[in-house]
């Protein structure tokens, strides 16, 4: 684990808890964000991401797919599915 986020709907502050030497942080805030919005509750996100020797062009992709699961889920819950 890296860093987990714990989002709310109803306050505009986050809570962050991050290992040091990791940097999901900004991604797991991000996506406790969208998803405790768009649920209307508070929402905990776990982020653990390792690669070795990871290149800039590797954390965009990085980036890009947890983006799009989160999608994905926000889509399956406004559906009445879980994700």
């Amino acid at each position: 684990m890296g860093a987990v986020a714990l989002g709310s709907p109803y306050s505009p502050g986050f809570d962050v808890l991050t290992v040091p030497g990791h940097k999901e942080d900004a991604l797991a805030q991000e996506t406790a964000a969208r998803l405790s919005a768009a649920v209307g509750c508070h929402v905990c996100v776990v982020a653990g991401i390792h690669y070795d020797n990871i290149t800039a062009e590797e954390i965009q992709q990085v980036q890009d797919m947890v983006r799009d699961v989160t999608e994905q889920c926000l889509a399956a819950l406004r559906g009445g599915r879980a994700c």
